[in-house]
């Protein structure tokens, strides 16, 4: 089997964040309850084709951050980190700089895509975490996914970083290249 792919990373800084509001009713905030394990529902089925990613996510130790409707239905989430930049075990490990923190393994339930609760999230977590002292915000994403691409760009996230990843029988690499 042969597969491979592009991830972009983007990078805001409190300068250019723009803040965005969803058009549905949304409460965005950080996960309290480290026990409260109702967003790995809505991750599994997001990532249907890897759902034990969910775990994952959970065991990482990173901070995750919720975006629930009236009457409490989680609809987004997206993981903050502010120790390394990892994509899906292709050999691909960096540790982030000082002062960066790293957005990732986001999603939006399908009912709710499109009304940008994905760039509410964005907004509030680099809102948040310059605020708190961050200096720049990373986030990633694939570089098919034009809709996530233009959810961060309005968000004023500028991409910076392109990062080609390979995987053959089972084995897996990452190289970065220009954008």
């Amino acid at each position: 089997m042969f597969n491979r792919g592009t991830v972009h990373i983007y990078s805001v800084g409190a300068e250019s964040l723009i803040d965005i509001r969803p058009t549905v009713e949304c409460r965005i905030a950080a996960l309290q309850d480290p026990q409260d394990r109702r967003y790995l529902q809505l991750m599994r089925r997001i990532y249907a084709h890897r759902p034990e990613y969910a775990d994952e996510c959970a065991e990482s130790g990173g901070r995750c951050y919720l975006a629930a409707a009236l009457g409490g239905r989680l609809i987004g989430f997206a993981w903050l980190t502010d120790e390394r930049l990892t994509l899906d075990h292709l050999g691909w490990h960096e540790k982030l700089h000082p002062g960066t923190e790293l957005i990732h393994s986001c999603g939006v339930h399908p009912d709710f895509r499109g009304h940008r609760v994905f760039p509410a999230l964005l907004s509030v977590i680099a809102r948040e975490r310059l605020t708190a002292g961050a200096t720049r915000i990373w986030v990633e994403v694939d570089r098919i996914n034009l809709n996530s691409k233009r959810g961060i760009e309005r968000v004023g996230f500028e991409p910076i970083r392109a990062i080609r990843w390979y995987r053959v029988l089972g084995s897996g690499w990452a190289t970065e290249r220009p954008l």
